[in-house]
């Protein structure tokens, strides 16, 4: 999953799974969110979504993952 900034200073996104518009992913499911940069834990077992602080200009890319 990818978080875009396209504005010119920081921000939160927000992420809902109810965004993904997968089968079967809804407001109650879990994953675990990895940040595939800088190759570290961004959540463990997250329900309903998450929030990620992105650069101006840039982009965050993300790993979900059903949790262990």
């Amino acid at each position: 999953m990818a978080a875009m900034n396209r504005g010119s200073s920081s921000a939160s996104i927000s992420i809902k799974w109810e965004m993904l518009e997968v089968d079967g992913v809804t407001a109650a499911t879990k994953f675990d969110v990895r940040d595939v940069w800088d190759q570290k834990s961004a959540g463990k077992a997250v329900v309903g979504g998450f929030s990620a602080t992105v650069g101006k200009h840039d982009i965050a890319i993300f790993r979900l993952s059903k949790p262990k």
